[in-house]
């Protein structure tokens, strides 16, 4: 699904909290480890397809890393867990919370995240500022490479 060792945040670009969210990731991500890419470009759309989700559902994030996709709260405790102190101590106190609970806490501020933060009339678009935080995907790698799938909050 991505290159080797390459990990990419697909998220809502429309959305106000989403955006934010990745701009934060950006400041946070000092080694680049992350790659981010919307969910309405167009190799965002083929990954959703293939997962078997919609761009239009509220809880479409998707952390890629390799061959795998997480989503929910797993997605956003892993990417914590890359990052520097104090983001890796608040992954960890996540990740002791249990998955039911913390994933129906997710869900909830994903339907309810336009209403509390409000929706952008144009999708975020890449800029230079981003730098190397852009995810520039090989269109047909991402479409031919299969994702593996289990019940640990993965896709």
């Amino acid at each position: 699904m991505t290159s080797t060792g390459q990990r990419v945040v697909l998220f809502d670009g429309v959305c106000v909290l989403c955006c934010a969210s990745a701009h934060l990731l950006m400041r946070l991500d000092r080694r680049t480890r992350f790659r981010l890419g919307t969910i309405q470009s167009l190799a965002g759309q083929q990954v959703l397809q293939q997962l078997g989700m919609s761009p239009d559902d509220p809880e479409s994030f998707v952390l890629l890393e390799g061959s795998r996709a997480y989503t929910h709260s797993t997605a956003c405790i892993r990417i914590l867990w890359r990052l520097s102190l104090p983001m890796k101590v608040l992954g960890l106190l996540l990740w002791l919370v249990p998955r039911p609970l913390r994933d129906a806490l997710y869900r909830t501020v994903a339907r309810h995240r336009f209403h509390w933060f409000g929706r952008r009339d144009y999708c975020m678009v890449p800029s230079a500022a981003m730098g190397e935080h852009i995810w520039q995907p090989e269109v047909a790698q991402t479409a031919a490479e299969p994702v593996q799938r289990n019940r640990q909050g993965m896709v």
